[in-house]
């Protein structure tokens, strides 16, 4: 668990959310992990429960689910995606198998089990369960800081920026039929957050479009 004692405060961070800046910020601000400040390498990820932290004040630092899955295929890549050489088709090719091992395997195994380690990156979404105080999108993460009182934004360490980089990326490779699972899966997690749920594409969707992507 992520606490600052001084501020009465408790940080939840998801993952691929820029969680190690954050982690560097907050523990400049008085939050600890253990017996430690909060640093790159030292940080809690997901609570499993509160205990004497219920009447705390809860801050979290979140991002979008489309990135979020989009980092984590990233990050179990094997492939050098900056290469020329590898092209989008490629990727999406990629995406789409690894992709359909997640979302048609081991989402089943997560709903039943609540345990996993290496899913890790889906628990996010019970955040919407949670009574957050102060919401730190990383889209718009300068300006959600500003809002929590005791932040002072002086203290943002400008090396750690690209960590926040929000990138669209997903765009090219997220495909209309895995974005639905996407959000569908994610959904009190849009509504509660407030996240775009057709900000999986560039294009510019038809009335009849986004209502039939939410509803069908």
């Amino acid at each position: 668990m992520n606490v600052s004692q001084e501020h009465l405060a408790v940080l939840l961070l998801a993952k691929h959310s820029g969680e190690r800046f954050f982690s560097d910020l907050f523990g400049k601000l008085g939050f600890y992990f253990k017996d430690e400040p909060l640093s790159q390498k030292n940080f809690f990820m997901y609570p499993h429960n509160f205990g004497d932290y219920e009447k705390y004040l809860k801050i979290t630092c979140i991002d979008n689910p489309y990135n979020i899955i989009y980092e984590e295929f990233l990050k179990n890549s094997n492939t050098n995606w900056k290469l020329k050489t590898n092209t989008i088709e490629k990727q999406q090719e990629e995406f789409s198998y690894w992709f359909d091992l997640i979302f048609y395997n081991e989402v089943d195994y997560l709903e039943g089990n609540c345990s996993g380690h290496a899913l890790i990156f889906l628990f996010c979404r019970d955040f919407f369960k949670l009574d957050i105080d102060y919401v730190v999108k990383r889209e718009s993460y300068f300006e959600d800081l500003q809002k929590i009182p005791f932040v002072d934004v002086s203290k943002i360490n400008k090396n750690l920026l690209f960590l926040l980089e929000t990138k669209k990326d997903h765009q090219n490779v997220i495909n209309k039929e895995q974005a639905k699972k996407i959000f569908d899966f994610y959904k009190p997690y849009f509504e509660k957050f407030g996240f775009d749920p057709f900000s999986f594409t560039s294009q510019e969707l038809s009335l009849k479009e986004k209502v039939d992507f939410i509803h069908s």
